[in-house]
């Protein structure tokens, strides 16, 4: 005899509850957004009061408007400081280094994000800054580079030959080829932010530059009076300046005058041990210092500002 089985009793189908349908339709819209394109707006520009500094807009040989802050020197002479900034804040970087004025006058420059000179590669950066360097009347030349800003001013100081370069300071920067393992991962994050659309490498930038911790300044200006988001060519162009370097030094044999490295002890975004590699790469440097700035960050040029202008006037006046 077959053992009997009792049969369970049949259970109506559920219903989908409507919070379940509002979960499906969230889960689908969230997936949409993502793979869709989204506009990314600009943060706007904020305009300070930059006294005692004057903002200007020249034009170089090549006929390109350059945007760039000017202060005069406290006794005429035929001697002058060029700056040249980084990546995320633009010239106003600079303000807090009017010490200097009293040796010189004071030039910094704003990188243009579109410029007929640029290449992509790391060269272009020295075409840039000698088409700017044309407004400068003096003759006698100091350049002081920091971050990204130090790249362009060694290639650009490489080469002079219409002015007499003085000196070059570098600040809060690695040089090309100085450590192996630093020119693979600068490649490695170069390729991937070369990858990505407009919109996604401005909203990355932006949101790691918000998340950052800055050196306040005491004085009347602060970061977030010159934060904004660039336009999309600057930062690719700023990305694809190192993953087109690749493993390949600078022509930093070109420098024949006294060479100032700075690099704070603070500074996540350049090791310190490898920063202390620079100035063994500038054989025919005149003179060359490595200077330490106790609590400096990546961006020490700001908030110690009246430091490293004191520091540069040592090094080269004293």
């Amino acid at each position: 005899m077959l053992p009997h089985f009792t049969p369970c009793p049949a259970h109506a189908p559920r219903r989908p509850s409507h919070l379940s349908h509002i979960a499906t339709g969230l889960l689908l819209l969230g997936l949409l957004s993502a793979c869709s394109a989204r506009p990314f707006v600009l943060t706007a520009r904020p305009e300070p009061d930059l006294t005692p500094w004057q903002e200007d807009i020249g034009h170089g040989k090549s006929g390109h408007a350059f945007r760039y802050m000017h202060l005069d020197a406290q006794t005429p002479g035929d001697t002058a400081f060029l700056f040249l900034h980084g990546g995320i804040f633009d010239h106003r970087l600079w303000y807090y280094m009017h010490p200097l004025a009293q040796h010189g006058a004071l030039y910094a420059l704003e990188f243009p994000n579109v410029h007929a000179f640029h290449d992509g590669g790391i060269e272009s950066m020295g075409r840039i800054v000698d088409d700017f360097a044309a407004l400068i009347p003096e003759t006698h030349i100091y350049v002081v580079g920091v971050s990204a800003g130090a790249w362009a001013a060694v290639e650009w100081a490489a080469t002079q030959r219409d002015k007499t370069l003085d000196g070059v300071v570098l600040a809060s920067s690695v040089m090309f080829g100085a450590n192996a393992k630093e020119s693979r991962k600068r490649a490695r994050m170069s390729r991937f932010a070369v990858g990505l659309t407009p919109p996604q490498l401005q909203h990355i930038v932006e949101r790691r530059a918000r998340r950052t911790t800055y050196t306040e300044a005491e004085g009347p200006l602060q970061q977030i009076d010159i934060f904004y988001t660039r336009p999309y060519p600057y930062y690719y162009q700023l990305f694809h300046q190192t993953h087109a370097q690749g493993d390949r030094r600078q022509n930093t044999d070109g420098i024949r005058c006294p060479l100032l490295v700075l690099h704070g002890d603070r500074d996540k975004v350049m090791p310190i041990d490898v920063a202390r590699l620079t100035p063994a790469m500038f054989p025919n440097a005149t003179r060359t210092d490595f200077q330490v700035v106790p609590g400096g960050n990546h961006d020490m040029i700001f908030g110690n500002g009246g430091d490293i202008s004191r520091r540069i006037a040592d090094f080269f006046f004293e």
